[in-house]
């Protein structure tokens, strides 16, 4: 007769039954909390390397302006000299060449200036014709997009 269950014995079960079912759902809350605090750890160092990443990124641009700049006035230094020194190399040019032409003409040698101007005017004309056609072909690659090369 011990092994019937009179309603006393059930509803001592129940109780014990709930409360282990109490634990495991403790058990389950603080396993999904635990997990959720890693995924918002997780998240948080994702973002933070995120950040150092466009960090980086901002440093890596900041150099590149920085060194494009210095390029750039190092290039216009460059220039400003080449430029300067056709300058004096113009004038002292000019200079013999009027010297010639004056001391030709004080001496009656027209002849002289005749045969130098056979020579140079083609010289010149082909000068200025090779010069414009490399700053043409100079322009036409710039222009062109790059290319990938293939290892």
């Amino acid at each position: 007769m011990d092994t019937q269950q009179t309603p006393e014995n059930s509803n001592n079960n129940i109780p014990e039954q709930n409360i282990q079912a109490l634990e495991i759902n403790a058990q389950m809350v603080n396993r999904l909390a635990a997990i959720e605090q890693q995924k918002i750890s997780l998240e948080s160092q994702r973002l933070e390397l995120a950040k150092q990443q466009d960090l980086n990124g901002y440093n890596y641009s900041l150099k590149a302006l920085e060194l494009k700049r210095d390029s750039h006035k190092n290039e216009q230094e460059l220039t400003e000299k080449f430029l300067n020194k056709m300058f004096w190399f113009a004038i002292y040019f000019s200079t013999i060449a009027i010297g010639l032409v004056i001391a030709s003409f004080h001496y009656g040698k027209e002849q002289f200036i005749y045969e130098c101007l056979k020579v140079l005017v083609p010289l010149i004309i082909g000068w200025i014709g090779g010069d414009a056609w490399r700053r043409q072909k100079n322009n036409d690659k710039k222009q062109e997009p790059p290319t990938l090369q293939q290892p």
